[in-house]
């Protein structure tokens, strides 16, 4: 899907599937192609041990792969529960 949006002076919150294309205008101007390639979330750890016992914490995982006006960005971030 092709989608067109402009930055706000604050934060430009949007949604994008994976095959999404987005022509971003920044406040300047400036136009920007975001095309989404990849993207993937799941649990990495299961339970995890502090000061000897073991708890419950989750840790996820959750990654995307964007093509920005043709170059290859690879997003991670692991977040645990």
């Amino acid at each position: 899907m092709d989608i067109e949006r402009t930055a706000k002076d604050t934060l430009t919150a949007l949604e994008l599937d994976v095959g999404d294309r987005l022509r971003f205008t920044l406040i300047d101007g400036q136009a920007r192609t975001i095309v989404v390639r990849a993207a993937s979330a799941e649990v990495e750890r299961r339970g995890t041990v502090w000061n000897g016992e073991e708890n419950g914490v989750l840790t996820y995982r959750m990654s995307c792969v964007l093509e920005i006006d043709g170059h290859r960005v690879e997003l991670v971030r692991t977040v645990p529960s």
